[in-house]
């Protein structure tokens, strides 16, 4: 449903199905919260929200689905700090918060993401230490690291950005593409 000019909020039922796997609703016009049902089914492992006018925080529900591995929440209007809850979900590959507004620290939790391939918080308010995500080998990561006085400590960063840079760290990843390499080409191990 990527692209399709979809307008309103999301559905709780839409998220709440129990046997979703993987649901992309990115760039379209959707607006509100992300619902708390979005924690319900135990087997979603992709979501992909980025790219609309989403507001609210990012549920701390999220947490609650130990199977997930990409999560796509860039370019929206999400606010609030970034939920610790967030690091149950350990299979984590791929996930994309930047170019929001959320503030707060980046929680220590988020070393638990072993299989971290992709991490953008870039263009947020973030601040603090990346410390024990920069511990896991080999992810990708950009966050606002850059500039006299950084807002986030980050020596694994490939990409450091500041809030002034406009070119660099005006690219995400589309969770079309995370989710057609986890379910198209079965990089995914959820078998």
């Amino acid at each position: 449903m990527w692209d399709m000019n979809l307008t309103g909020t999301i559905p709780p039922a839409v998220l709440g199905l129990p046997n979703l796997v993987g649901v992309t609703l990115g760039g379209n016009r959707l607006t509100g919260r992300i619902p708390d049902t979005v924690g319900d089914p135990r087997n979603l492992k992709g979501i992909g929200l980025e790219e609309n006018e989403l507001t609210g925080q990012v549920p701390s529900s999220l947490g609650k689905l130990r199977a997930l591995e990409a999560l796509g929440l860039h370019s929206n209007l999400l606010s609030g700090t970034l939920p610790s809850e967030l690091g149950n979900c350990v299979k984590m590959r791929g996930l994309e918060v930047g170019n929001n507004r959320l503030n707060g620290t980046i929680p220590e939790s988020y070393g638990d993401f072993v299989d971290l391939e992709w991490l953008s918080l870039a263009k947020n308010d973030l601040a603090g230490s990346l410390g024990p995500v920069c511990d896991i080998p080999g992810p990708i990561v950009s966050s606002d690291c850059e500039g006299p006085d950084p807002e986030v400590e980050c020596d694994c960063c490939l990409f450091c950005c500041n809030d002034d840079q406009k070119s660099g760290c005006d690219f995400f990843l589309s969770s079309r593409f995370l989710l057609q390499d986890c379910f198209g080409k079965g990089y995914c191990d959820w078998q």
